[in-house]
């Protein structure tokens, strides 16, 4: 059902609070099942109020009806999750009313004869659980299992109660799975996988989504389902996926917590970030061009310069605090500091400089790395040359902020210590991003370091004290607490380095401690590609209601391995949000078209396709090759090693773009292989350019229009880019026919992160029918991209 109607949190309510008649439940009625039949409490409570009036001095009654009370607003307080409506009707968050809940239920579950005992065991179960998997340190999963376990015995064909304790339940999602004739085993596995995804992203955008974008975990968790989303949109093509993804980015940018593309209120780095960083980065992948998302990307990076960062003593670029809103940081101490995660502020201004190379934004973003690069190589504090410290003091420069320690700076959380590679890992993203873009090698230098330390064999010790060489070594060598060979928390960064720089170094990193798809792109060796399906399909086959239904805390709904489905689809190193270093993305796929992206640069892309459906034509979006002249191939392969052993297509293509789209036909049931090969370069690579831009929305028309009646027309045109438009040609077309064109003679750049557009108005007389409402602008002059230089709207003339 669709989470829409706001309960009130403070009446004694249930989710099936409804006043249809029947017979009062007796005590072993509601002992029969666990499942909140509020609706039954309810109405057992009415009977002991009912008692109570003609026995006010029932003591033994009273405390029933003040227990089932208690287990109802526990009730309400569970359903009422992170779901805006609800932190606003209580002013309590999620987790703070599941501990009120917990709480609420432990007089019931201590006494086996209240007829609530067993439901509230498994309520109180259920809130332990997910407060264990939002906070294990204050709620361990001991209790979840002691209340489950005694429920078992009771209730042994429980589905979802034996998922709790462990058990792998399968599910079936309606459609045949089995291997398609000369299907070769990693289509097999990708198709499976995607069609299993897309059965959870759906559950969640058609029977959870609101029309705000909540998901029901509040809005700082809800954006964090989407890290694994990006292969059903960006792969897969789904129209669904697609929409929650876009729906939940808008609705935080218009929400109440968010102001200029920041939070609202001042929180950790950690915290205040995720809402736009979560959301808005691969709207540059998923909107490609669209103003609307380029724009707030400009709005939020004003806070760089304007309100999180200055210049420290030794004229470095550093943030302020790592305690930030889009208005002000806190600059007390131990506040004060610029730690390595308020690189998670920045990276969708790291896109939007990838985008438009805007001048402004570049400059100020290498004054911040290069001030990171000389902290790194500084030995200060007992810190090692060549690492990051923990934090760096604004107001002083201090390594370690206001400690005595370089890598713990003894701030709010323990993931700001060094040691937490993962999000010290996000400095190091930046850095990569910005060398990418700008291609100054000062920044690969920090990274550059940490390969150099961990290929150190001259320094052993058999105990190593913490901040020391050795120290520091272990923990880059994965025997940190974040991770291990397999699971390094650095892993994704090595290939990176090797997809952007091509450094050899990189490559033994990778095939130690990369991901399976990024050993495939070193190694070509395909059995690392079938050993990872191992990870992802067991995250996606078993217990459909714990991704679902049951789930909480939606920042806890994790597909492990999903990172290899957007790899074989895109050839990227991660989960797609870190830096747009892809080879390609698709429309028009659907999970019965497998995508394995075989290799791929700047000069040359080869992709295998298995189409298990009928013949189909397919778009392939291009990201990485240059713009050029290219010879295009498409054939078949015999034995599934990516090469074309049967050619079918061989042709030259133009790639004008930085980003292009490519049409291929695909055949059905055939492993089909298509080449990209560099003949020669583009002779214009210049990046200082206009870009044009208009949306649908930036179509505005009367709401309501009648036959007969002049009406007004009004387009705004955007500049995105980093040169002025010039000699703007802009366009009026209704059903296909040009009626009119205006000119806009100039259109700035907005350089300095202010966004710069130009409205313009034609009259046009309405006639009865639907109508194409087609806006096209153009200029002589070289853009971006041509791909957001039209928009359209759709509009019905009827008569009153």
């Amino acid at each position: 059902m669709k989470y829409l109607v706001a309960i009130s949190l403070f009446a004694v309510v249930g989710i099936c609070a409804c006043t249809t008649q029947r017979a009062l439940p007796t005590s072993t009625d509601l002992s029969a099942s666990i499942e909140m039949d509020t609706m039954a409490v309810k109405q057992y409570a009415a009977g002991l109020e009912k008692q109570l009036q003609t026995n006010a001095g029932d003591s033994s009654t009273a405390k029933q009806l003040r227990l089932a009370n208690n287990y109802l607003q526990a009730c309400s307080y569970f359903e009422g999750a992170g779901w805006s409506w609800a932190v606003k009707a209580t002013g309590l968050s999620a987790i703070k009313r599941y501990y009120v809940a917990a709480d609420m239920l432990k007089e019931i579950v201590a006494d086996p004869s209240n007829p609530l005992y067993y439901k509230a065991l498994y309520l109180r179960g259920r809130l332990h659980y997910w407060l264990g998997k939002e906070d294990r340190t204050f709620y361990p999963d001991t209790v979840s299992e002691k209340h489950f376990t005694l429920l078992s015995s009771k209730f042994p064909d429980h589905s979802i109660l034996q998922m709790y304790r462990g058990t792998l339940v399968p599910f079936a999602i309606g459609v045949d799975l089995k291997p398609v004739d000369g299907a070769p085993l990693w289509a097999v596995y990708q198709r499976e996988a995607m069609y299993r995804m897309l059965h959870i992203i759906n559950w969640w955008v058609k029977e959870k989504q609101t029309a705000n974008g909540e998901l029901g975990g509040k809005y700082g968790d809800d954006v964090e389902i989407l890290r694994w989303w990006l292969p059903a949109i960006l792969g897969a093509d789904d129209s669904t996926a697609t929409l929650g993804y876009t729906r939940l980015a808008d609705g935080v940018w218009n929400s109440e917590i968010l102001e200029r593309g920041f939070a609202k209120r001042v929180d950790d780095v950690e915290h205040s970030a995720e809402l736009f960083r979560d959301t808005h980065p691969a709207m540059f992948l998923i909107k490609y061009g669209d103003p609307e998302y380029v724009e707030r990307c400009m709005y939020s990076m004003q806070n760089f310069t304007g309100v999180w960062t200055g210049l420290t003593p030794r004229g470095h670029r550093h943030f302020k605090s790592y305690y930030l809103s889009a208005t002000q940081v806190r600059e007390e101490e131990p506040y004060g500091v610029d730690v390595p995660l308020n690189a998670r502020a920045v990276l969708p201004g790291l896109w939007l400089a990838w985008y438009n190379k805007n001048p402004q934004l570049l400059q100020s973003f290498s004054e911040w790395c290069n001030a990171w690069v000389e902290d790194a190589e500084r030995e200060e504090n007992g810190k090692p040359a060549g690492v990051f410290p923990a934090a760096i003091a604004f107001t002083s420069d201090k390594i370690g902020g206001y400690t005595g320690t370089w890598y713990d700076a003894n701030l709010t959380y323990p993931y700001y210590r060094w040691e937490s590679l993962g999000h010290v890992g996000e400095l190091y993203n930046h850095l990569l991003g910005m060398y990418a873009i700008t291609r100054n090698e000062n920044f690969l230098r920090p990274l550059q370091s940490v390969v150099k330390i961990m290929q150190d064999s001259t320094r052993h010790a058999s105990q190593s004290n913490p901040g020391s060489f050795e120290w520091v070594k272990d923990n880059l060598s994965g025997n940190s607490n974040e991770g291990s060979e397999d699971k390094h928390p650095l892993s994704k960064l090595f290939a990176m380095a090797k997809k952007v720089t091509t450094i050899p170094a990189f490559d033994n990193l990778v095939l130690q401690y990369g991901q399976p798809y990024n050993k495939y792109d070193i190694s070509n060796n395909q059995e690392e590609i079938i050993k990872g399906f191992g990870e992802l399909l067991n995250s996606l086959r078993y217990n459909f209601p714990l991704l679902t239904s049951e789930v909480k805390f939606t920042d806890r709904v994790y597909v492990p391995g999903s990172n290899l489905l957007f790899g074989m689809y895109t050839g990227h190193f991660g989960s797609g949000f870190e830096y747009p270093a892809l080879v390609a993305t698709w429309k028009n796929t659907g999970a019965d078209v497998s995508v394995f992206v075989r290799r791929g640069n700047t000069t040359s892309a080869t992709v295998s396709l298995f189409n298990a459906g009928k013949q189909k034509q397919v778009e392939m979006r291009t990201w990485l090759v240059a713009p050029g002249l290219y010879k295009l191939k498409a054939g078949i392969d015999t034995n599934d090693d990516g090469v074309i052993d049967e050619l079918k297509t061989d042709k030259e293509i133009v790639l004008v773009e930085s980003v292009n789209t490519i049409s291929l036909d695909v055949p059905s049931k055939m492993n089909w292989v298509v080449s990209l090969e560099q003949i020669s370069t583009a002779a214009n690579t210049n990046t200082t350019v206009a870009d044009l831009a208009i949306a649908d929305r930036d179509i505005q028309l009367p709401s309501a229009i009648v036959p007969g009646q002049t009406i007004e027309v009004t387009a705004t045109v955007h500049n995105i880019g980093n040169l002025i438009a010039q000699d703007v040609e802009v366009h009026l077309i209704v059903d296909g026919k040009k009626v009119d064109s205006k000119k806009i003679d100039a259109i700035e750049a907005p350089n300095d992160l202010h966004p710069r557009m130009k409205e313009v108005k034609w009259q046009w007389l309405a006639q009865r029918g639907r109508h194409s409402i087609t806006i096209e602008v153009d200029t002589k002059q070289k853009e971006i991209t041509k791909q957001n230089n039209h928009a359209v709207r759709m509009v019905s003339v009827k008569s009153k």
